[in-house]
């Protein structure tokens, strides 16, 4: 068995995440049912519905999994976990999220690091897979660079668990994610022949820094960083909206994309977030002395913006960056793809959260559908004959970098760039028909000239290798992305649209899926299981 890492283990979106955690049930009146219902409802009835009851189900008993590895949450006076440490993320109808102590992610890198090094495997760090291994539609192993050398390796395999996380930084600089986060997973699984769902959902967190640019994408905070009084105003002063603090993450980011759309966005390009009202009441002056001390999103204000922005007595400008895909590769209760001994978990999955993740709810997502893919992984691999090495695995990856080596043009980095800038341009906030077809025609022409980049090998790390091996993944992903939301013809959850500015659940309370590579790739609609679960559901409960 060896587990792999693109960097040092415990890295990666969870190290640089709060580490707020869902944990159904603090609340008096708090079920899994409810929970359940607030995941269809936030994700507008996309979700696939087994899924998401799965996370309903099994969000408790993550949290003790998490506890065992050595992460801890925060208790109350009397050294429990209870609704007096807990607090409400953006989307929930209660109170049901756990607050690590101590607060942000890299206590869980750190946890996990350590559960990684007691198990019984190798562990390969700092590699890029690029390419899965397949014959006759079932997994035999894979190639990866090890990236500190530039060396090739296959390795054969039974079975592969994608874990690979999302792909924000395909918007970057306007993301908050990882500098890994270049959508290797979702490429990987298409080219192995697996199908991907919904990848024009893109959630772009509502709060972020707009400038200085050394820091632009920083995330300052979900919708419950309003606290119960923030509001947003427009570049002149003019309340957009109030009552933030209740609103799902993509509604409120929707809000923000539109006003600015319209040009009512501030000098760089955001709207104003304006918490001093909390000041008018007891309960806002209360949450604002707790966000002071336990939101790290303030510290970042300070840095940004200044003292008098830290201190709430100003507004400061925000602007959504790229944080999460609610789409990715489609799988069933136990992390299983269409392809056999292929399987994924973590934001590299598709289906679970539909149009919308609900806050909080990503940790509780990796640990639950990790362990399950994992067990039938296992499983699987007892179970099935052991493949082989072939001589010419490997030859691929080598004529590539033979290519790349002998040719002079544009380097990677300067495609990786161009490629960014189209994607926020073009398929960001807001999109619309034009856009996408502006995207998928430089994607096409970003595409052609990869043919020609070229740069000088050299020994030891050499950044240009794993940039030009991302490269190649992240334009199937932002062709993925780019065709689906052409596809969609409505505004729903993370995906808005100028053209087609409304919900739609006539004709569109249905998924798309997407299959094969390059210009050949395909898209298909068909309806969302969730909304036929809800429809039916209602039905019941009126009949």
């Amino acid at each position: 068995m060896a587990l792999l890492s693109k960097e040092p283990l415990g890295y990666g979106n969870t190290r640089i995440a709060a580490g707020i955690k869902v944990h159904p049930g603090i609340t008096a009146g708090d079920s899994e049912n409810l929970f359940y219902e607030d995941m269809l409802a936030g994700g507008e009835y996309l979700n696939n519905p087994r899924l998401a009851r799965i996370v309903a189900k099994e969000s408790r008993l993550s949290s003790q999994m998490l506890e065992s590895f050595g992460y801890t949450f925060r208790r109350d006076d009397e050294g429990l976990i209870s609704v007096k440490v807990a607090r409400r993320s953006g989307g929930h109808s209660l109170i049901r999220s756990l607050v690590p102590f101590p607060y942000g992610g890299v206590p869980i890198g750190s946890a996990l690091r350590s559960a990684g090094a007691r198990g019984q495997w190798d562990v390969f760090e700092e590699v890029v897979v690029t390419r899965l291994l397949t014959e006759g539609n079932q997994i035999r192993g894979l190639v990866l660079l090890h990236t500190k050398d530039g060396t090739l390796e296959v390795i054969a395999a039974k079975a592969v668990v994608l874990t690979t996380g999302g792909a924000g930084w395909l918007y970057y600089p306007h993301t908050d994610c990882s500098r890994v986060c270049t959508g290797d997973g979702y490429a990987l699984a298409l080219n192995a022949g697996a199908e991907l769902v919904d990848m024009e959902q893109v959630q772009f967190i509502p709060f972020a820094v707009t400038h200085p640019r050394s820091l632009a994408g920083m995330i300052i905070g979900d919708p419950a960083a309003a606290g119960p009084h923030g509001r947003l105003l427009d570049k002149d002063g003019n309340v957009v909206a109030t009552e933030i603090n209740v609103m799902t993450r993509a509604q409120v980011a929707v809000i923000i994309s539109r006003e600015v759309e319209r040009g009512r966005g501030a000098a760089h390009g955001g709207l104003l977030l304006d918490l001093s009202p909390n000041f008018a009441s007891e309960i806002g002056r209360r949450y604002l002395a707790h966000a002071h001390t336990n939101i790290a999103g303030l510290n970042v204000v300070k840095r940004a913006y200044g003292p008098q922005a830290f201190k709430c007595e100003e507004p400061w400008e925000v602007l959504p960056s790229a944080h999460f895909i609610m789409g990715g590769v489609v799988i069933d209760e136990w992390g299983r793809t269409s392809v056999k001994g292929l399987y994924a978990a973590g934001e590299v999955a598709g289906g679970i959260h539909g149009a919308n993740r609900l806050g909080s709810v990503a940790l509780s997502d990796i640990l639950i559908f990790g362990r399950r893919a994992g067990e039938d992984a296992a499983k699987y691999a007892a179970g099935a004959d052991a493949p082989l090495k072939r001589a010419d695995d490997i030859d691929l990856e080598h004529e590539r970098i033979s290519q790349w080596h002998a040719k002079r043009g544009a380097r990677p980095v300067q495609l990786v760039r161009r490629l960014q800038t189209s994607m926020w341009t073009n398929v960001g906030l807001v999109r619309d028909q034009d856009k996408g077809m502006r995207a998928l025609s430089e994607i096409d022409s970003i595409e052609a000239e990869s043919a020609e980049m070229g740069f000088r090998g050299r020994p030891g790390y050499c950044t240009d290798l794993q940039d030009a091996f991302e490269l190649a993944f992240m334009l199937q992903v932002a062709r993925a992305t780019a065709r689906s939301a052409l596809e969609r013809r409505e505004s729903r959850g993370a995906h808005a649209r100028s053209d087609y500015p409304m919900r739609d659940d006539k004709n569109w309370l249905a998924n798309i899926f997407v299959r094969g590579v390059g210009k050949s790739m395909l898209t298909a609609v068909r309806r969302s299981a969730a909304a036929s679960e809800a429809i039916a559901g209602i039905r019941r409960a009126t009949s």
